[in-house]
C-alpha cells in the first residue's frame, strides 16, 4: 500500500503523467467509456473527465480511493466517475470500455501481477477497436560501470574493516536485483540492447524471456547490467526510466554480477534473462558468458544468477508446499477459519469476536482486540 507522500511522489513524476495526460488527450471524445486501473487519488480520472469522457471507472484497491472521490466531486466530476475499491480481476462492468489505461509498473513492467491485470482488462473490458494505454514497454539493457553502487550493496553486510567474512551473505545479495534511483548515462559502457517488447495488445504470458549480446568498443570494468523499460503510451507518446532521466520514481535496475570483470575491446558478452511470475512476484534469472577476444589463454566467464537463489531457503517451507504433505491447520489457521465460518452464517462482527474471544482465551488480551482481528478479516473478505 502507498502513503499520501508516495501518490505525491507519483504524481510529481513530470514526463511520466504528461506522457498520459496527452494520450488520453488525443484518445477520448465525448462518446467515450474510460477504465482506469489503479487510480489512486484519482488525478487521471479526472484529466479522462476534462478530456470529455462520458463515463470512468476509475477502480482502486487501496482505501486512497476515499480520497479521489472527494476530489472528484470538489472538481465537479463526481456524477461522471464511477469508483469501484476492488481487485480489478474480480470487478463487473456494466458496459466495455473504448480506453483501458493504467500505470501498475514498478521498478520494471514485470512487477507483481501487473502483467496479468492487464491481459485480463483487455479481454474482459475493451470494446472493440478499443485502446490500451499503455500499448507497448520495451525493456532494455546495457553494461554498466557501478563500483560505488556495487561496493555500497555488498560492503552492507559486512565492513571491510571489521575483518570479518560473510560469503554466503555476499552471494545472496549478488542473487538479487538491486534499485538505483539516479543512474547517470555515463555509467554505461555498452549501447542499449532491446531484449524483451512487452505489447499489451496481443500478450498472452505474463512471463518473458530473451536475451542481450554486445561487442566491447571500449576498455572498462563491469559491475553487472542496467535494465529498464521505454513505455511506448501509444505509437508516438511515451516515456523512459532509462539511465540519466533523473531521479524519478520508477528510477532502474540493476542486475549484479558475483564478482567485477575488466572487459578488453573486442570481447563479447552474451545475457540470458528470464522472469517467470510465481504467485505474486517474479522470480529472475541472468545467466551471463563473457569471451575475452585476443588472449588465447583466457577462458570464457560463466555467472548464473537467480533470485530464487537471493532469498533464504526454508526446508520447512518447501515441505509444506509437496504434493504429497497432508496440511493441519495451525492455530492462526483455525482462528481465521472460525471467523470465516461465523461470517458465513450471517453473526455480526461483535458476536464472532465475543465467540472468537472465549475460544481462544490466551491467545487475546481483551474483546476489543479479538474485534480488530475479526474486522480486518471482515474488510478482506466480506461483501
Amino acid at each position: 500500500m502507498y502513503s499520501l507522500s508516495d501518490y505525491g511522489r507519483i504524481l510529481g513524476d513530470k514526463e511520466r503523467g504528461d506522457a498520459y495526460r496527452r494520450a488520453l488527450k488525443k484518445v477520448i471524445t465525448p462518446e467515450t467509456i474510460v477504465l482506469e486501473i489503479g487510480t489512486g487519488t484519482g488525478m487521471f480520472a479526472l484529466e479522462a473527465c476534462r478530456c470529455g469522457a462520458r463515463r470512468v471507472y476509475a477502480v482502486e484497491i487501496d482505501n486512497v480511493i476515499h480520497y479521489a472521490r472527494q476530489v472528484a466531486e470538489e472538481n465537479g466530476y463526481g456524477d461522471r466517475i464511477v469508483f469501484i475499491q476492488e481487485d480489478s480481476t474480480k470487478v463487473e462492468l456494466p458496459e466495455k470500455a473504448d480506453v483501458i489505461f493504467s500505470d501498475l509498473r514498478g521498478k520494471l513492467p514485470l512487477f507483481n501481477r501487473h502483467v496479468a491485470v492487464i491481459m485480463d482488462a483487455r479481454r474482459r473490458f475493451l470494446a472493440p477497436g478499443g485502446t490500451l494505454i499503455p500499448q507497448r514497454d520495451k525493456l532494455m539493457a546495457a553494461i554498466s560501470s557501478a563500483p560505488v553502487l556495487y561496493d555500497a550493496y555488498r560492503d552492507s553486510w559486512i565492513p571491510p574493516e571489521s575483518g570479518l567474512h560473510a560469503e554466503v551473505l555476499q552471494d545472496a545479495i549478488t542473487n538479487n536485483i538491486w534499485w538505483d534511483a539516479a543512474a547517470a548515462e555515463e555509467t554505461l559502457i555498452t549501447d542499449p540492447v532491446l531484449w524483451f517488447t512487452l505489447n499489451y495488445r496481443v500478450l498472452e504470458t505474463q512471463d518473458a524471456e530473451g536475451g542481450a549480446s554486445w561487442r566491447i568498443s571500449q576498455p572498462g570494468t563491469a559491475h553487472g547490467i542496467r535494465v529498464w523499460f521505454d513505455a511506448e503510451l501509444l505509437d508516438d507518446i511515451g516515456f523512459s526510466n532509462r539511465p540519466g532521466a533523473g531521479d524519478r520514481i520508477y528510477g532502474n535496475v540493476f542486475f549484479p554480477w558475483p564478482q567485477p570483470v575488466s572487459l578488453q575491446v573486442g570481447d563479447s558478452v552474451t545475457v540470458a534473462f528470464t522472469a517467470k511470475l510465481m504467485d505474486d512476484d517474479y522470480v529472475w534469472r541472468w545467466n551471463t558468458t563473457i569471451i575475452p577476444q585476443g588472449n588465447e589463454t583466457s577462458k570464457p566467464i560463466s555467472f548464473r544468477q537467480s533470485t530464487f537463489n537471493g532469498t533464504p531457503p526454508s526446508l520447512t517451507g518447501m515441505h509444506k508446499a509437496a504434493a504429497d504433505f497432508r496440511p493441519a491447520l495451525n492455530e492462526d489457521g483455525r482462528i481465521k477459519y472460525q471467523i470465516l465460518a461465523l461470517m458465513n452464517d450471517g453473526l455480526q462482527l461483535a458476536d464472532i469476536a465475543q465467540k472468537i474471544y472465549e475460544s481462544y482465551p490466551g491467545r487475546f488480551k481483551n474483546n476489543a482486540e479479538a474485534l480488530r482481528l475479526v474486522s480486518r478479516t471482515s474488510i478482506k473478505y466480506s461483501k
